[in-house]
């Protein structure tokens, strides 16, 4: 909880500066901050109504605390289908249909059981989405192989399914529950939030399609704006470390991230639009300044005219990879090759940022091949790390398939969501 308080003469200064500082609140807790006032369980039963979704819950170490908090609000019985508390294994397999071999096996604290109880809870109470909870509160291990203080919840929903671990080795048994239990009603807090937001993303797609241009979210129009058009699928790591590197050279004061649907309609479809919007949106959440949108305009000089209409900037800047350089300086994407360079050379700037094996020489040499050495000076080279440089969207594409780390190549966030959604595995 966060209370704001200022002290000054002047009450409409006053309320000015709570104002400024609720908004840079929101904007560095992002999705840690849920309400203004309501707790936890009303926002979650709020959303459910919004969305008339039913909700379920199957509960072993917290015993029925994750039902008891969804019950404490009034009216609750709109969306609460009800729950089971099925402490041993026997119960987990009479009630919640999972395999008793498995469990004798394998214990009760792990994903897969999560998850099993999740769905068995869903599928017996006819619910939209179902929440478990399994753990070892200790002060002993009960046989179970994890460790005191290892934690899981389960969420199951009608198109999937897909857990989380907590470790949380400290206090006593009672406060592991309370802690759990919360973590339970904020992990369906933030899916249900996620749902939502995908849903509403369709409307914007649809008005890009036909305008050109629609945005998730738009700041004040900067005089000195970035723009980074993305097709990546999914972003990765190295998309949100150039772009800060691009932010601390170039000191924009406004950053303006587009995902591209002309591209991303073309390449790999094992995500949908919906989805690839929201990896985007996690990928660049907490940058000050920033715009997210998307974009159906293929080529930069298109994309020139909508920002021009748009935007009245003093000076427009495109961040892009060295590959995408080289595509734009290829004639064979245009009918008039001289009088679009021309056009997009004379109106905006480029910020190249290093990729691959390219460096700036290749560049060079190729606007020399096409006698556009004049407009060198349009062009900015960035520096990157050579750790980032290979990273791509393919590769991280291929390590799912292989069940290999991702870790070190994916923004936190967007790791756990491909792994919720299930992406990329086929």
């Amino acid at each position: 909880m966060i209370d704001l308080s200022v002290l000054r003469k002047d009450e409409k200064e006053a309320e000015r500066l709570i104002n400024e500082a609720k908004e840079w609140i929101k904007e560095k807790l992002g999705n840690f901050l849920y309400s203004e006032g309501e707790i936890l369980p009303e926002v979650v039963g709020k959303m459910l109504r919004e969305m008339n979704w039913k909700i379920a819950t199957a509960e072993s170490c917290t015993g029925g605390l994750v039902s008891s908090l969804i019950t404490d609000v009034p009216g609750s019985s709109d969306y609460f289908k009800g729950g089971f508390v099925t402490y041993t294994y026997p119960a987990k397999s009479q009630y919640l249909g999972l395999d008793l071999n498995m469990l004798e096996k394998d214990g009760a604290v792990n994903e897969r059981t999560a998850i099993e109880m999740a769905r068995g809870a869903l599928r017996a109470l006819e619910a939209d989405i179902a929440v478990s909870t399994t753990g070892i509160l200790g002060p002993g291990k009960g046989g179970e192989k994890e460790d005191v203080g290892t934690l899981f919840v389960g969420i199951a929903w009608k198109k999937g399914e897909f857990s989380k671990k907590l470790f949380f080795p400290l206090g006593d048994r009672r406060a592991k529950k309370i802690l759990l239990a919360y973590f339970a009603l904020d992990s369906v807090r933030r899916f249900l939030e996620r749902e939502k937001r995908m849903g509403n993303y369709r409307e914007v797609i649809e008005k890009a399609t036909s305008d050109g241009i629609a945005f998730i979210k738009k700041c004040k129009n900067g005089k000195c704006p970035i723009f980074f058009f993305l097709t990546a699928n999914p972003p990765t790591r190295a998309h949100r470390t150039i772009l800060m590197e691009a932010i601390k050279e170039f000191s924009p004061d406004e950053v303006v991230v587009m995902l591209d649907l002309y591209h991303a309609d073309k390449s790999v479809q094992e995500a949908s639009l919906e989805e690839r919007i929201e990896m985007m949106r996690l990928t660049f959440e907490g940058i000050e300044n920033l715009s997210l949108g998307i974009s159906s305009k293929g080529l930069f000089v298109e994309k020139l005219d909508l920002i021009k209409k748009l935007w009245e900037s003093e000076k427009i800047r495109f961040l892009v990879g060295m590959d995408t350089m080289l595509r734009i300086l290829s004639p064979s994407f245009y009918e008039d090759p001289d009088s679009a360079w021309k056009k997009l050379f004379e109106n905006s700037e480029f910020i190249v940022a290093e990729r691959m094996d390219m460096d700036e020489e290749e560049i060079k040499e190729v606007l020399k091949e096409r006698n556009l050495e004049g407009y060198l000076n349009k062009i900015k080279f960035l520096k990157t790390d050579p750790s980032i440089r290979k990273i791509s969207s393919t590769e991280v594409r291929e390590r799912i398939k292989r069940n290999q780390p991702v870790s070190d190549i994916l923004p936190e966030m967007v790791e756990e969501f491909i792994r919720e959604r299930g992406l990329y595995r086929e």
